[in-house]
């Protein structure tokens, strides 16, 4: 009787096992259905937009783009006779116009004129290459294959590339001639780079390209603006501030340190402790020449603050008064047949609110001045100006019934009041928009 008990135990425990081991195959098969038909709709859809996006281009006469487009639509559905009679429309449009532009460019006798052709033959490559990406096509009713032949421009690439390279290579050998034009140093340095842009390791422009650039460098020293604020202590180090952020500003970028060499901080601070110079008397015309010459600069970068106006926090308060009728209580009452009947009674309730907004400014102005160390000269001179407001508002309740209030003032009030902006804040915020003002303009002076 337990043997027989137990085999029936293990008989009905199997058959649950197969059941559940069957749900869970079917769940599995479930969620995998249901991935691969979310995957086929959007493949479907990403063909069709591609193939719109084709037809748009074509009509707008962007040939090339189109057949980008239509390439990628036939690489996903290889049978869509619409988007194959579309390629076999856009495709000699777009390989004609980039022909047609290198018959143009090749015929003339412009310097540039293999710069200008190593676009075209680059863009006839990639064309090239996509054709090659397609996959067999025939027409899904006929079954005549399609056939799209784009010539092999790799040859011809390659020798455009060395045509070019060798006319920029011989225009910085021309530029770096004039040795003692710093100017000119630095126009062969960017045609080195040109010709080194087209072939990697061209002849020995490497060589010319850092010969020629380090010609052509520009020192610049970027002193401590002059603060007179800053003797009362109050804005004690912002002077050192701006030329922290000018100098970061510029290092970020590499185009603009390409020809550019920035004098250190503690080499100037060298300089001025040495010579026993104040900072507020490195900038006239009778000593520029000899401290720049000290900092071995070809330029100096100077600059003071003016004005630094703080207008303190303060607060203005609005009264606002909102009125609601809500109900009391309620009343017995004889209605028109005599039978009593209660009643709900309202009465209109008040609440005050108040807006409180809090508000303060800095305003910080002053000029810098780029000086020619060999001359004394100003070469550029610009001014600052920077004003930082702060406005912060908040509601809070006042006397009366807060059942008046709106569900809106209500969450106005819950709120609270926002942070405020300290003058140490703001005036950071000024110190950081001049400087970055100060960098762009000084990018456009250095190109």
């Amino acid at each position: 009787m337990e043997i027989s008990v137990i085999i029936y135990i293990k008989d009905v425990f199997m058959k649950l096992s197969k059941f559940f081991l069957n749900l869970q195959y079917l769940q599995r098969s479930s969620c995998l259905a249901v991935i691969l038909l979310a995957v086929l709709l959007s493949a479907c859809s990403q063909n069709s937009m591609l193939y719109h996006d084709a037809k748009r281009e074509k009509k707008a006469g962007e040939y090339e783009k189109a057949y980008f487009h239509v390439v990628e639509s036939l690489i996903m559905k290889p049978s869509n006779a619409k988007a194959q009679e579309l390629l076999k429309e856009v495709y000699p449009m777009a390989l004609g116009n980039r022909e047609d532009n290198l018959r143009r460019i090749l015929a003339s006798n412009d310097g540039d004129r293999f710069d200008r052709a190593v676009v075209e033959y680059t863009a006839l490559e990639k064309m090239n290459i996509a054709a090659k990406k397609l996959p067999t096509l025939r027409h899904p009713k006929t079954q005549i294959p399609l056939r799209i032949t784009i010539p092999d421009y790799s040859q011809e690439l390659n020798q455009a590339k060395l045509n070019a390279a060798e006319y920029h290579y011989q225009k910085g050998i021309q530029f770096g001639m004039i040795a003692n034009d710093p100017q000119m140093q630095r126009d062969a340095a960017k045609e080195f780079k040109f010709a080194l842009g087209f072939v990697d390791d061209y002849k020995d422009a490497q060589m010319y390209y850092q010969e020629s650039r380090q010609r052509g460098v520009r020192r610049l020293a970027i002193l401590p603006f002059e603060n007179h604020y800053g003797q009362s202590g109050r804005y004690v180090g912002i002077e050192s501030m701006f030329a922290d952020l000018i100098i970061s500003g510029i290092h970020r970028d590499q185009d603009s340190m390409e020809f550019l060499e920035i004098i250190t901080r503690d080499k100037i601070n060298t300089i001025i402790h040495e010579q026993e110079l104040l900072v507020s008397g490195l900038f006239d015309e009778s000593s520029v020449t000899n401290v720049g010459s000290l900092l071995g600069a070809h330029e100096i970068l100077t600059g003071k603050i003016s004005q630094i106006l703080y207008s303190p926090l303060k607060t203005n308060r609005i009264r606002n008064v909102e009125t609601k009728s809500i109900k009391t209580g309620e009343e017995e009452y004889e209605n028109s047949v005599g039978e009593m009947k209660t009643r709900d009674v309202f009465d209109d309730v008040s609440c005050e609110y108040y807006t409180l907004t809090k508000s303060s400014k800095i305003v910080l102005a002053g000029s810098y001045s780029i000086i020619d160390v060999a001359t004394g000269k100003i070469q550029k001179q610009y001014s600052l100006y920077e004003e930082v407001p702060f406005s912060a508002s908040w509601t809070i309740q006042g006397e009366g019934d807060a059942r008046a209030l709106s569900n809106e003032t209500l969450a106005k009030i819950k709120r609270g009041e926002p942070a405020s902006v300290s003058e140490h804040e703001l005036l950071n915020t000024a110190i950081n928009r001049l400087a970055t003002g100060i960098v762009g303009e000084l990018k456009n002076y250095l190109k």
